[in-house]
């Protein structure tokens, strides 16, 4: 997954989405082998947000987090249909990119409900997985208020 910022003036906008649970987050996604955690996290990045990879810049990992949750997924069983849930133990590795100011946010569809730049100070709020990335976002705050006036 990634954080993405932007500068404007002195102040810092971080790119968030609101995926297709209808939630506000980060974009992330699956590594699709032989990609690095990091490689994944840029193309998720360009695909859920619309920046060109070319446009990314690396800053720092941010760290791991994993989490559990149920998926539920319809399954044929000779003539009849059933709902399958099923638990999965889902790891996200995080990591810090900038963007230029100019960078236009652009939502893949069927994948990602809405986009914007949101202020630094409000991203906490805005965040909907408050379980899983406080340390994250706090890390990438940390980084930037070294880069702030």
């Amino acid at each position: 997954g990634g954080l993405v910022y932007r500068q404007i003036g002195s102040k810092f906008e971080i790119c968030m989405i609101k995926d297709s649970y209808g939630l506000w987050t980060f974009p992330k996604g699956h590594i699709q082998p032989p990609e690095s955690s990091k490689e994944a996290a840029e193309r998720e990045i360009a695909e859920e947000t619309g920046i060109d990879i070319g446009e990314l810049t690396y800053k720092i990992e941010l760290g791991e987090i994993d989490y559990w949750f149920s998926s539920s997924f319809p399954r044929d069983i000779g003539q009849d249909k059933k709902i399958t849930s099923m638990l999965i133990h889902k790891f996200v590795h995080y990591y810090l990119f900038s963007a230029p100011k100019t960078s236009h946010l652009h939502p893949q569809p069927g994948e990602v409900e809405a986009i914007e730049w949101v202020p630094l100070e409000q991203v906490e709020s805005r965040n909907q997985y408050k379980d899983h990335i406080v340390d994250i976002i706090s890390k990438a705050k940390s980084y930037l208020s070294k880069w702030s006036d």
